[in-house]
């Protein structure tokens, strides 16, 4: 296919747009998104010549339309006026063929007709063209001897025209004819220029023929008056007309009319037949044929305008997609610099909880000394009970830096899960004898026909801290652990208590790490908020299982944690051995 089909450039125009906005993954976005520019540069660059192409292959082929109908009305009008022209010298000449044939038959009635009588018949002839007809005439022999008026062509008469070298031609060409012949226009003996139509006056030998030259009758029109007649002067304002004679053996010019300038090519041409004379009308519109259309200015403002909408919205697109490159490039920084913020943050947490670890293990190894008197005893019992408190706050942050490090570890991908088949129930138990030490108030329903897909140690600690914030904050509860199937791929643990409850503004926090904030009557009186660490710990453990954990509370009537595992097959793993404690001392954690 030459050209992409409609679908196709709307498909790469979004995939294109997907790129521009698309996050930018390297490790230099402005290197990237200066790429991007140049690419948005070029994209639009393309745009705009495109538009302008068609602009101005739309802009042109709208002149070109718009230019040839204005050609052809302005033509057809021509031609229209030409025509009405033609008719009417085509009208005016065949009449005074008509007055000639009329003389004609009056002479041969009557031969020996004189000048008197010549006189009045003549004078009916002249009666429907006396405007312009400069005399009507009879030569006898080819001498002029009868004229019509008399008095202004008296130098006509006597003119022997075979004499005549300007006429001669015509006369002879009406006799050999024998038929109605138009010369002219031709310069006058007295004066002026006329057009002249002959017919020859043949007198029969016999009844039935036609032999005897008796003469010529003619009829001379006067071209200025003829002219005045035609009303040309009508087109002389918008059409600049030439009328020139051909086919005429004594033609005194070609070109006898002509008004505006010289009318070229591509003219209006039309001919007028007239006897034996054929005249050549050509007309062009006086201020020459137009090079534009009249619409040319409305359809150049109309493209620009056509190209300047365009122009904006190519613009505005522009802007857009840097605005799409600007912010990609922004949210890559940020994200860069929220990796780097959180990856020097877990470094320090693990660099830190293990340098604590040293010293808090020394002083819990004295205080474990002193609290069994193995060097003898420590006297005052306010000394047994100070040992004591440093012990238990030694263990508290123990656990603390252990779980601060685990978390670390995780944000930092520092800690890589060993994922098996586990039996579920197995691994509950273990969890539940820990727990009871602690909360006898634990009911179980094994579920034996359960194995999930998780780190053993993980899922112990997740159990562990899951139960523990139950006994802590559940102000004596009853707590029941439940593990079903959701489907063939997912089981799911519950751990639901009918304690306080979460406060429902505090809910959405839980898993916030060191969020505090879920207090309720019983953790206020006791002072038990705990650090806010394990549920954090725990659903960063569950996710990195492939799984979920999630927390449903209603104050006053209980809390629900959901841990929802993948499955995997069992008869495979029966003979797992599980380790009963997890990878720290999570225990601590009730």
């Amino acid at each position: 296919m030459l050209f992409p089909s409609l679908p196709d450039l709307c498909d790469w125009r979004i995939r294109f747009s997907r790129r521009l906005a698309g996050p930018i993954n390297g490790s230099d976005p402005d290197a990237i998104s200066t790429e991007r520019m140049r690419a948005c540069n070029q994209q639009a660059g393309v745009r705009i010549l495109f538009l302008l192409l068609v602009c101005t292959l739309v802009g042109y082929l709208t002149e070109r339309t718009a230019y040839d109908h204005s050609q052809q009305t302005l033509r057809e009008a021509t031609q229209d006026a030409v025509t009405e022209l033609r008719v009417e010298i085509e009208r005016t000449l065949s009449n005074q063929s008509g007055r000639l044939r009329a003389l004609a038959a009056y002479v041969r009635s009557k031969p020996d007709v004189n000048q008197t009588e010549f006189a009045e018949f003549a004078a009916d002839l002249a009666t429907e063209s006396q405007t312009f007809t400069r005399n009507i005439a009879l030569a006898k022999g080819l001498v002029v001897t009868h004229v019509y008026p008399i008095e202004p062509n008296k130098r006509a008469i006597g003119l022997d025209l075979r004499q005549h070298a300007q006429q001669w031609p015509g006369v002879a060409q009406t006799v050999q004819t024998n038929k109605v012949t138009l010369a002219g226009p031709l310069d006058l003996v007295q004066g002026g220029q006329g057009i002249i139509a002959r017919i020859p006056i043949r007198l029969p030998d016999s009844p039935f023929q036609e032999n005897r030259l008796w003469g010529l009758a003619s009829i001379v029109l006067d071209v200025e008056a003829f002219l005045a007649h035609l009303d040309l002067a009508k087109y002389q304002d918008q059409l600049a007309l030439t009328l020139s004679t051909a086919g005429s053996s004594d033609q005194g010019r070609t070109t006898f009319f002509r008004t505006g300038p010289v009318v070229d090519e591509p003219a209006v041409v039309t001919t007028a037949q007239l006897a034996n004379a054929t005249w050549i009308l050509r007309a062009a519109p006086r201020s020459g044929w137009p090079t534009l259309s009249k619409y040319f200015a409305e359809i150049v403002i109309a493209t620009a305008l056509f190209f300047l909408v365009g122009l904006a919205l190519i613009c505005a697109t522009l802007r857009y997609e840097v605005a799409l490159i600007r912010l990609a490039r922004e949210n890559e920084q940020a994200r860069q610099a929220a990796e780097t913020a959180s990856q020097s943050k877990s470094v320090f947490l693990a660099n830190m909880s293990h340098e604590l670890r040293t010293p808090l293990n020394a002083v819990l190894g004295y205080t474990e000394i002193m609290q069994k008197n193995m060097f003898g005893p420590l006297g005052d019992e306010r000394y047994t009970r100070y040992v004591d408190d440093i012990h238990r706050s030694g263990l508290y942050l123990l656990d603390l830096l252990t779980d601060v490090l685990d978390l670390s570890r995780i944000e930092a991908g520092g800690r890589p899960l060993e994922t098996a088949c586990v039996p579920l129930s197995q691994v509950l138990e273990d969890v539940l004898t820990i727990s009871r030490h602690a909360h006898s108030a634990i009911t179980f329903d094994p579920a034996d026909d359960l194995f999930v897909a998780a780190d053993v140690r993980a899922l112990k600690q997740v159990l562990i801290n899951v139960t523990g914030n139950a006994i802590k904050h559940g102000n004596g509860a009853a707590i029941r652990i439940t593990a079903t199937h959701i489907d063939t791929h997912k089981a799911a643990i519950r751990v639901e208590d009918d304690g306080p409850g979460i406060p429902a503004e505090a809910l959405p926090h839980v898993m916030e790490p060191f969020f505090t904030g879920a207090e309720n009557q019983w953790t206020a009186k006791n002072r038990r908020h705990g650090t806010g660490i394990g549920l954090a710990l725990s659903q960063r453990l569950v996710a990195a299982m492939e799984g979920r954990l999630s927390i449903t509370s209603q104050q006053g009537k209980g809390t629900t944690v959901t841990i929802e595992l993948p499955t995997c097959d069992g008869p495979d793993c029966t003979n797992t051995e599980v380790d009963p404690w997890p990878s720290n001392n999570a225990a601590v954690a009730i």
